[in-house]
């Protein structure tokens, strides 16, 4: 009987061996892949580097995450026209997009950094994770996620381009001449530096207030309607003064709250000249027309 047992014992810890082994096996990273010409591969298992020339294109997918396979990249390198395609939980680590290539993340797809050079291409659409996005040079960026995906730091860059529509994200960061469209967007925190160009038609924060700084040279202009200055904030013209807190209307309908908590005099922040005339109110209207 104790033979048995003990042969019964040596049996199962060879099975659960051999299981430590293959789940060992199913985690391990498989050989760098480059790419040329029109060559494409789909990736669904762990490498650790990538890059992508010409007209290439690579496709990472885990679509039955995690039993069908875990489609990660750590450091991947897209150059030329090649393109890039991160959807139904693929990852990758870090992403850099150089030239005129282009990546395309939807579907629960994730990258903890991403960095657009040159005039690369970036667009983030539904339900996309990105920890980390940085848009240099002439890049693109178009980040629309819905609200079930999150872009957590966005810093624009150079003459870089930003568009967010519909979309979460932490903080975004505009620097040197990059400009930002922002329509509809829930933010924490828009920070405005240099000479940057940010436009604003909708931003918010769930059960909260979005923090807005203007410093440098750059220019924020905020679209609606039937604006309230809060103690703190007076216009001049069709420019916001000073700092506090900015209520009333974008022009979708929901409602604005900005908290202005920097306002450099060499910074500029704007309401057009039809949201001008709303805020002034009646009383004001008339002044205007006898200083006309």
């Amino acid at each position: 009987m104790k033979t048995d047992l003990k042969f019964k014992i040596m049996v199962i810890a060879a099975i659960l061996s051999g299981m430590a082994l293959i789940n060992v096996s199913a985690q391990k990273c498989y050989g760098d892949f480059v790419l040329y010409d029109g060559d494409e591969i789909i990736v669904k298992s762990h490498h650790a580097n990538g890059t992508l020339y010409d007209t290439s294109s690579a496709s990472i997918i885990a679509p039955h995450y995690p039993t069908d396979g875990l489609g990660f990249v750590d450091n991947l390198h897209a150059y030329n026209s090649s393109s890039v395609n991160i959807s139904d939980n693929g990852e990758a680590g870090s992403l850099y997009a150089y030239n005129s290539s282009t990546v395309n993340a939807s579907d629960f797809g994730k990258v903890k950094h991403l960095y657009a050079y040159n005039s690369s291409s970036v667009n983030a659409l539904s339900r996309t994770f990105i920890h980390y996005l940085d848009a240099y040079d002439s890049s693109s960026v178009n980040v629309c996620n819905g609200w079930w995906g999150e872009v957590g730091l966005l810093n624009a860059y150079d003459s870089s381009s930003v568009n967010i529509n519909s979309s979460e994200m932490g903080v975004l960061n505009a620097y040197d001449s990059s400009s930002v469209n922002i329509n509809g967007a829930e933010m924490y925190v828009l920070n405005a530096y240099d000479s940057s160009f940010v436009n604003i038609d909708a931003l918010y924060v769930w059960g909260g207030t979005p923090i807005l700084y203007a410093a440098g040279f750059s220019t924020v202009t905020l679209y609606g309607y039937g604006f309230q200055l809060g103690a703190g904030l007076s216009l001049d013209g069709n420019r916001i003064l000073g700092t506090g807190l900015l209520s009333g209307e974008w022009w979708n309908g929901t409602p604005c709250s900005v908290n202005i908590y920097e306002n450099d005099p060499t910074a500029t922040i704007l309401i057009p000249e039809p949201a001008t005339i709303t805020l002034l109110g009646l009383g004001g209207l008339a002044m205007l027309r006898r200083r006309r």
